[in-house]
């Protein structure tokens, strides 16, 4: 899990919205 919360402090700029499709692209 650890490597989700990495993703959103990696990508703060990214809206909510944005945030889902990152999870799909990993």
């Amino acid at each position: 899990m650890n490597h989700y919360e990495t993703i959103f402090i990696v990508d703060p700029d990214t809206p909510d919205t944005d945030q889902e499709p990152i999870f799909e692209k990993l």
